[in-house]
């Protein structure tokens, strides 16, 4: 349903190597990352299985345009643009079936600073902008503003701009926040750890 899960989204949904998760994509292209690349081609699957069975199913679109963004890693060039615009439109629709989807807006954020990064050929085949970057990322902000992981990846986006003393502000408001779960702990020592990096 369009409405399922809206603006109650927990940190989790953001878990792993999703779109633009930084450090994933410098391991190189060894034997290990297959039984990854397979993970993921099953993600797509499922998600896809989950649209056809309810068109109107925002988090199935989201979740298809997080395996697209991954599956993008394993790809050549062409291919990879190509996956870039099919995440592209499955974001768009995941925000037009439910415009309070927190995580879609951060993942296109991460979607333009991505693929800004890689140049005029990629912003001309995908319509890459990075003027786009940071009005997703303050719609997230809006919608989830006590979310750690929006401002970790946030400051990831900022940090491939080249933005470093942003980035750090960035995370030090994820390193404010309360973390009580699992993942919020990792989320809080991740942000510790890329901040000391950029002293």
């Amino acid at each position: 349903m369009a409405g399922s899960g809206a603006g109650r989204r927990r940190p989790e949904h953001q878990r792993g190597p999703g779109p633009g998760r930084r450090g994933h994509h410098r391991r190189g292209r060894t034997g290990c990352r297959r039984p990854e690349k397979a993970l993921f081609q099953k993600a797509q699957d499922y998600a896809k299985s989950a649209i056809a069975k309810d068109k109107n199913n925002a988090d199935a679109y989201f979740e298809l345009a997080r395996a697209q963004g991954r599956l993008a890693q394993f790809s050549g060039i062409l291919q990879s643009l190509g996956l870039a615009g099919d995440m592209k439109k499955n974001l768009d629709q995941a925000i037009k079936l439910d415009p309070k989807l927190a995580g879609a807006y951060v993942a296109l954020g991460l979607w333009h600073a991505n693929l800004d990064e890689k140049g005029f050929i990629a912003r001309r085949a995908t319509g890459a902008d990075k003027n786009q970057i940071a009005p997703n990322f303050e719609k997230a902000f809006a919608l989830e503003p006590n979310v750690a992981v929006h401002h970790i990846e946030y400051a990831n986006a900022l940090i491939l701009q080249k933005r470093k003393a942003e980035a750090a502000a960035e995370l030090q408001k994820a390193i404010a926040l309360p973390a009580e779960t699992f993942w919020q702990k990792r989320d809080l020592e991740a942000a510790r750890k890329t901040l000391a990096s950029l002293k």
